[in-house]
């Protein structure tokens, strides 16, 4: 491929995106308040190159990996919520199978499941 089509294919694209948006090293377009928010959401990473330091808020667990802020009642509860499963590799206490709080696991897994999805989605 010599220089002068590569060039092309560079312009090509090329996407502007507009002052609401953020643009991506690899073209994409997010909206600026994702911008150093802590989650990686541009596919390259690129929007959380060059960021402060996150913190999370109280009540907020931080993963270790990206820094991402999940709430503290997702913090050993069986489900890896961080990349690096660092809110499962914390000091948790396993829970005795004998103790019979009444909710089975499924049901207690089930209604996690939707909690986080609620949370997820803004809900």
């Amino acid at each position: 491929m010599n220089l002068r089509h590569n060039l092309v294919l560079q312009v090509r694209n090329f996407v502007e995106c507009d002052s609401e948006h953020f643009r991506c090293r690899n073209g994409h377009c997010i909206p600026k308040d994702w911008r150093c928010d802590g989650t990686k959401d541009c596919l390259d990473d690129s929007d959380e190159i060059g960021c402060a330091p996150v913190t999370c808020q109280q009540g907020y667990f931080k993963c270790h990996s990206d820094g991402q802020c999940i709430p503290n009642s997702w913090v050993c509860d069986q489900d890896q919520d961080c990349d690096d499963g660092s809110d499962e590799l914390q000091h948790c206490l396993k829970l005795d199978p004998q103790v019979n709080t009444g909710v089975t696991t499924s049901e207690t897994a089930q209604m996690e499941l939707m909690r986080k999805t609620a949370f997820r989605d803004g809900s």
